[in-house]
């Protein structure tokens, strides 16, 4: 991974390279050995666009939106006209447009090219007058859409879209009027499919989007989701992984969970937590319901026992003092998570295999269908499949 220098290191355990001072020069020197790129970059004044081409240019592949496509989809005037009469959508007028304006709910000022919330301003629709002699051309007026804004994550390969998450969106104005975004929640809504009409018309309005982009948009009370704009690269929410080698101990774990939210959006104390383990099977441990125990201990110690739900074998998230009251209810719970996120995606056969043991798993119904939960019984009806007789133990290949 390579960052600017002047950008925090948010992940700094996955990067292979910082560019200090000249970043222009150093990011041309990467794209001369680079065979793949998976960028991220804000549309703002054109950075993403420009980045894009120049990929391109030097002949790496490019994991995400072609540079076309960023140029429509990275634009809030050329996306609102690529998907006039296709899908509803805000309106965008630029700030110099002629005609009537008037907008009940009032109006939302924005670049035209933007990211991350910068400069958005709500303005009465009574005060847009006597502000619109000073507004930069480079800037555009949508009405306010009342509802719940949202923003879906959408994989495209091979000219076919799909929604993968519908993700909600904190987002507070200050008494000035501009946006803050505070965050968003992943999977806060499960029926993708009344989002995937939006997501199919943008694919078809803008075909060179491909990889993980996103599309920002509000849910009215009544009525079908309004699109509001299309983020032509990693949007809102995804997925942290934070390295944790537990089994050299359960301070491991305490560290790993105070490592995984140093940089979070709000405080770790209004966010609650939901748990499935499997590392109660460490060799830190005595026996599975130890591991459990002190799992649960550490993780409450961190967050206060009322922030954590714990994923059981029957499928429910229990509150703490349920989880330890019946400690192996939790144990390597975490195959049925895995099936029961897997299943919403249609009926089928999941197999999972891992460095140890596969997992074989009917979905159907939109959950998971097992003949058996615990590993034992998992075994004997060949669900859960282990044919190693000899494992080299992770400790025996590390130096410390």
């Amino acid at each position: 991974m390579m960052r600017r220098g002047d950008l925090a290191p948010r992940w700094h355990r996955y990067e292979t390279l910082v560019a200090p001072g000249d970043w222009e020069r150093s990011w041309r020197e990467v794209l001369l050995w680079a065979d793949v790129v998976w960028l991220t970059a804000p549309e703002a004044e054109g950075d993403l666009l420009r980045l894009s081409r120049e990929v391109e240019a030097a002949g790496c592949a490019l994991l995400g939106p072609s540079s076309e496509a960023v140029a429509v989809a990275g634009s809030k005037r050329a996306t609102h006209a690529a998907l006039l009469g296709r899908i509803a959508q805000a309106e965008v007028r630029a700030v110099d447009a002629e005609g009537e304006w008037s907008s009940a709910t009032g109006w939302v000022l924005k670049p035209d090219l933007g990211a991350g919330g910068v400069g958005v301003r709500r303005i009465a629709d009574d005060a847009l007058g006597a502000l619109r002699d000073r507004l930069t051309a480079d800037s555009v007026l949508q009405p306010f859409v009342e509802g719940e804004p949202l923003s879906l994550s959408v994989l495209s390969h091979a000219g076919e879209a799909r929604v993968v998450s519908v993700n909600r969106q904190r987002i507070e104005w200050d008494e000035a009027g501009f946006a803050r975004y505070r965050g968003g929640i992943a999977n806060a809504l499960p029926e993708r499919e009344r989002f995937q009409p939006m997501a199919d018309a943008v694919q078809a309005a803008i075909p060179g989007l491909k990889g993980y982009w996103g599309i920002d948009c509000v849910l009215p009370a009544e009525g079908e989701p309004v699109l509001i704009e299309v983020n032509p690269r990693p949007t809102t929410s995804r997925v942290r992984q934070s390295p944790c080698a537990l089994w050299r101990g359960i301070d491991q774990l305490e560290a790993g969970l105070r490592e995984a939210t140093t940089d979070w959006p709000v405080a770790p104390s209004r966010v609650r937590h939901a748990a499935t383990m499997t590392g109660e099977l460490v060799d830190a441990f005595p026996d599975r319901r130890t591991g459990v125990e002190a799992i649960i201990g550490c993780a409450t110690t961190v967050f206060a026992p009322a922030a954590w739900t714990w994923f059981g074998l029957d499928g429910r998230l229990l509150d703490t003092a349920t989880a330890l009251a019946d400690p192996l209810q939790l144990a390597s719970a975490n195959w049925l998570a895995t099936a029961n996120c897997a299943a919403q995606q249609g009926d089928g056969l999941l197999i999972d295999i891992g460095s140890t043991t596969t997992d074989i798993v009917v979905l159907h119904d939109g959950r998971a269908q097992p003949l058996a939960l615990t590993d034992g019984d998992r075994l004997a009806v060949h669900e859960l499949v282990y044919r190693g007789i000899v494992r080299t133990p992770v400790m025996a290949l590390a130096h410390h």
